[in-house]
C-alpha cells in the first residue's frame, strides 16, 4: 500500500514563446509568452481549478512566470532556478539547421551525446541532472503529504521522470511535455505513480 503521506506533484511545462513557434534554441534565453503561449497558459488556469496545490513553484524564468500568473494570478509562488531549461551556450536563439551549418562537428558530437558534451559555453545533461536531483530532494523532504504545482521547462521535466522512473538519462528525450501541457504524478517512498501526462492545450474552433 502507498505510504498516505505521498506528495501529488503536478507537472506543467510553461506556454509558446515567439522562439518556440520559431524553432530556436531557448534555455536561458529570458524570452516572455506569445499569444499563443497565453492562451496555453490561460486553459491550464482552467485545468488547475478541478486541483488544488498548496505549494506553487517555477523556474524563475520569465515565460514560467508569466505562464504562473495567467494561469493562478491569486498564488505567492516559489522560484527556484535549479529548474531552469538547459543552457543552451553560444547556440540560444539558433534554430537546428543554423547551428548545423555554423558547427557541424559539434552539432553532431553534443546530439549524439548531449550527456557529456555540451553546446559551446552550455551545460551537459548531466549538470542538468545533477541540479534537478537536489531539486527534486528539497521537493520530497519538504512538501511530503501536500499538493505541489510546478512550472518548468521540457528539459527539466523530462530529467525529472528518468530520475523518478529509473530510466537511463540518455532517454530524456522518450518523455513527452508539449508546451502548456500538464501532467499528474503522485510521488510515494515505494515508487511513483502516473495519473496522466501531457495534458495538451486545444486550439479553439476560431483560431
Amino acid at each position: 500500500m502507498p505510504d498516505p503521506r505521498g506528495l501529488r506533484l503536478l507537472l506543467a511545462r510553461h506556454g509558446a514563446t515567439a522562439w518556440n513557434e520559431a524553432g530556436r534554441y531557448q534555455g536561458r534565453a529570458d524570452e516572455g509568452l506569445s499569444q499563443r503561449g497565453q492562451a496555453q497558459a490561460t486553459q491550464l488556469g482552467q485545468w488547475l481549478s478541478d486541483e488544488t496545490p498548496e505549494i506553487v513553484l517555477h523556474s524563475g524564468a520569465r515565460r514560467t512566470a508569466e505562464t504562473l500568473a495567467r494561469a493562478l494570478p491569486q498564488h505567492q509562488a516559489i522560484s527556484d532556478p535549479r529548474w531552469r531549461e538547459i543552457d543552451h551556450g553560444e547556440w540560444e536563439g539558433l534554430t537546428y539547421r543554423q547551428v548545423l551549418d555554423q558547427a557541424p562537428e559539434q552539432a553532431r558530437a553534443h546530439w549524439n551525446d548531449p550527456l557529456h558534451i555540451p553546446a559551446p559555453q552550455g551545460e551537459t545533461l548531466i549538470t542538468v541532472a545533477e541540479r534537478v536531483q537536489a531539486a527534486t530532494n528539497d521537493l520530497i523532504t519538504n512538501y511530503a503529504g501536500r499538493s505541489v504545482l510546478l512550472v518548468a521547462h521540457a528539459t527539466s521535466l523530462q530529467v525529472l521522470c528518468c530520475q523518478l522512473f529509473q530510466t537511463p538519462l540518455k532517454l530524456y528525450w522518450q518523455w513527452k511535455f508539449d508546451l502548456g501541457s500538464l501532467s499528474c504524478l503522485e510521488l510515494y517512498q515505494s515508487g511513483t505513480i502516473i495519473n496522466w501526462l501531457n495534458r495538451g492545450y486545444t486550439r479553439p474552433a476560431s483560431c
